[in-house]
This record gives structure tokens, sequence and C-alpha cells, in this order.
């Protein structure tokens, strides 16, 4: 049986420790990762888990998952301010009153508008 009587630290800056058995004296290569590919890769594993938790947060706040929808949110929020203000152009409205139609909601466009700007407040 082999026993260790003692450590002896040899230049750790090369990465070897060495320890004596007996008078024996064994070099054990100890491998130390990388520190750059270390923060490397915890700044990757942290950017993943901010951008999960970002987008979830989103989706909740917005009532979707649909990132483009997310997307043309402000857009829709800019629109209706205007429509409110009287200053929105003709296409602008158009837009607005096909989006009332493609989502079947069957409601007037000054009661969309509010509701847009109701949820511009929640949002913001």
């Amino acid at each position: 049986m082999v026993f260790l009587t003692r450590i002896v630290c040899v230049d750790l800056s090369a990465a070897f420790s060495a320890f004596t058995d007996e008078g024996k004296l064994i070099i054990l290569s100890v491998s130390v990762p990388d520190s750059e590919e270390v923060l490397g890769a915890a700044k990757d594993n942290a950017n993943t888990h901010i951008n999960t938790y970002a987008k979830v947060k989103r989706a909740e706040m917005a009532d979707t998952l649909d990132d483009v929808e997310i997307a043309i949110w402000n857009n829709k929020l800019r629109i209706a301010q205007a429509m409110l203000a009287g200053k929105a152009t003709s296409d602008e409205l158009r837009a607005l009153e096909m989006e009332i139609e493609a989502h079947e909601l069957n409601e007037s466009l000054d009661a969309f508008c509010e509701r847009i700007l109701k949820r511009g407040m929640r949002l913001t």
C-alpha cells in the first residue's frame, strides 16, 4: 500500500503538483481550464438565460408569443395615438382597420385605439 507522506507544490503557474511517496517524487499534471474559455462560456450561458427570461416576460406583457406582433407594437401604438389626436394618415387608419378585420375583433376603430393605448400604458 502506498501512502502519501506530504504534499509539495511545484510551480502552480505551470499547472503541476508534486507529491512525495516514501522518498519518490510523483508529478501529477493538473489540467487548468483557460480562464477566457470559462468566462466566455459563463457569459454565453448568462446571455442565453437573460434573453430567454426577457422573451418570456415580453410575451406575458404583450399577451402574445409572436415576435413580429411584439416588434410592431410600437408602430401600432404610435398610429393609435395619432388617430385619437386626429393626425393619422388614411393608410395608417386602413392598417388598423385591416387588423380589426383580420382578428375578427368586432369593435370600432376608436374602441380598438383606446384598447391599444391602455395596453401601451401597461407595457411602458
